[in-house]
């Protein structure tokens, strides 16, 4: 296993309760680099499997007649962590047939020149049978930050990790070996802060506890390469963290708790894939895709800064989400219901408080350039959008305006030719420095557009194709040629009451309204319908007649 079960409890959550649960085993620790400082981490726990973060070095000499050797596991390990850039060390010895890595680590580079150390003292790989290998741990490990600079002072941050039940192995064969972790709980709380070899008064508790971890993860040879499968489950997980500042009269707790979180993901690999080479990214055959689940979630902050005290709380629903990137293209799929959310503050006038029925995000992009037009989806859904009579009646005391559920749904497809590999940096920045898109849209459909707030609704459906004579309002490139269908209700009651509540002056709305009866007929009571038309020459007929 790449990283320790550990790191996949911390990296495998998402960041928020709409998204991110696609998130794998790309190393969280890099969100850990503390500026002009070096920090150290150290996990305490009185149980002896735990996992690591990683694997390191030379190989143990004594043999061991099985179909998977801890020789095997380790120079898994090894080239694993290769791939993903990472250098590891140790020293191998053999105690009976069990292969013991000392003093190992393994090194983490970071973007801004920072590394990240990972020290996990001595790790035992122990033959249990023909087909597995039991993995140990210490009761501890250290995690080390080096800033890009040489005077920087060192800080300890110690952790306490306790399991129930922890069962951590290595199985199969040795091309096509995986691992598996199970727990009935897991936690990891903060214990103690040190500066520079001195303790410091906490001013900072927290934990993160999972309950019926069970992880697991593997590799199977492929065609030029291999394929990489995980899968990450609890049922539950939580979160608390303390932050205290006397000096600065600041008192704030952050609660977390999920339910029934799941991540299944599998990465494509080929031989020599290196993913901190640029190149690699742009032209190797690659893959990663991942499917998340997430059954409900609660987020709470309170707490006192600088003077002024807060609440905020987050409550959801189930969440999916689906993912893949490559590449040649990447996808996004994510769900999220029933979001509810509620804030109140000495420095807010009233309680904050709306509601969401439903939001999704779907996303198609094209990656790799062509001159071949390929495909593209974009489509948005914020349904059922609810606000709490206060917040209305900041500017509707009354109840003049309707309020019922807000809804805003843009569904858009299409083709566009990509003009360099969005995942060439480099190719990007000499487009930006031309003043040249990245993309140049060949057709684009308008399958679903509903705006509905305050009592109005603007339907639309249309489809341009990029055909017509280049102008200026098109940047010199073709420009669109097609129709879009409009269909308006309740507009102009909305403009009555917009300024009989003094929110719009006469002469605005005024000025919408003459717009509205150039582009728009009416076809009924507060009811226009439009149909607007983009010709080959440039030119645009509302209805049938030319305004352009």
């Amino acid at each position: 296993m790449l990283a320790s079960p550990y790191a996949y409890a911390l990296t495998a959550l998402p960041s928020s309760g709409l998204d991110d649960a696609a998130a794998g085993s790309e190393s969280a620790a890099h969100h850990l680099f503390f500026k002009g400082a070096v920090m150290t981490v150290q996990f305490h726990r009185p149980t002896l499997f735990a996992a690591s973060l990683a694997a390191t070095t030379c190989l143990a000499t004594a043999p061991v007649l099985a179909d998977l050797a801890p020789e095997d596991v380790w120079t898994d390990w090894q080239r694993r962590l290769a791939e993903f850039g990472y250098t590891p060390q140790a020293q191998t010895t053999t105690d009976g047939q069990t292969l013991v890595l000392n003093n190992f680590r393994v090194s983490i580079p970071a973007e801004n020149g920072s590394t990240l150390r990972v020290d996990m003292g001595a790790v035992r790989l122990v033959p249990e049978n023909a087909d597995n290998v039991r993995i140990e741990y210490e009761e501890r490990f250290d995690l080390r930050v080096f800033p890009d600079g040489d005077d920087a002072p060192s800080a300890t941050l110690m952790f306490d990790v306790a399991q129930s039940d922890p069962r951590y192995v290595a199985t199969g064969e040795p091309d096509a070996i995986s691992y598996s972790y199970t727990a009935g709980d897991l936690m990891i709380s903060l214990s103690g802060i040190d500066m520079d070899g001195a303790d410091v008064a906490m001013n900072a508790s927290g934990s993160l506890a999972f309950d019926g971890a069970d992880i697991t993860y593997g590799t199977n040879p492929a065609d030029g390469g291999s394929e990489i499968v995980q899968s990450v489950n609890f049922n539950a997980v939580r979160f608390a963290l303390d932050l205290r500042d006397d000096d600065e009269d600041t008192d704030i707790s952050i609660s977390l708790a999920m339910q029934d979180f799941g991540n299944d993901a599998t990465m494509r690999v080929p031989d020599g894939f290196d993913m901190s080479d640029p190149d690699m990214l742009t032209t190797a055959d690659w893959g990663y895709d991942a499917q998340g689940k997430l059954g409900a979630l609660r987020l709470g902050m309170s707490g006192r800064a600088d003077g002024s005290e807060f609440e905020f709380n987050l409550r959801t629903g189930p969440n999916t989400i689906a993912a893949s990137l490559s590449g040649d293209a990447l996808s996004y799929d994510v769900n999220q219901e029933d979001v509810v959310v509620s804030s109140i503050g000495s420095q807010i006038p009233v309680p904050i408080d709306g509601e969401i029925d439903t939001v999704s995000l779907r996303v198609k992009l094209p990656l790799r350039d062509s001159e071949e037009p390929q495909d593209f989806t974009l489509a948005l859904n914020l349904l059922g959008l609810t606000l709490s009579d206060a917040i209305w009646g900041l500017v509707d005391a009354g109840g003049l305006l309707p309020r019922s559920p807000a809804d805003l749904i843009i569904d858009l497809d299409g083709s566009a030719i990509v003009m360099s590999n969005l995942l060439d940096e480099a190719a990007m920045q000499a487009l930006a420095l031309a003043g040249a898109p990245p993309m140049l849209p060949q057709t684009i459909n308008l399958n679903q557009l509903r705006l509905a707030v305050a009592g109005a609704v603007l339907e639309g459906t249309g489809a341009f194709a990029f055909t017509g004579e280049p102008s200026p309002l098109s940047a010199g490139f073709p420009s669109p040629v097609g129709s879009v269908d409009l269909d308006l209700k309740g507009a102009n009651a909305l403009l009555d009451s917009l300024i009989s509540l003094g929110l719009m002056a006469d002469q605005e709305a005024m000025g919408l309204r003459m717009m509205m009866g150039l582009l728009a007929e009416s076809v009924g009571e507060d009811h226009l319908q439009s149909k607007i038309e983009m010709t080959s020459q440039g030119h645009i007929i509302a209805n049938g007649q030319r305004i352009q």
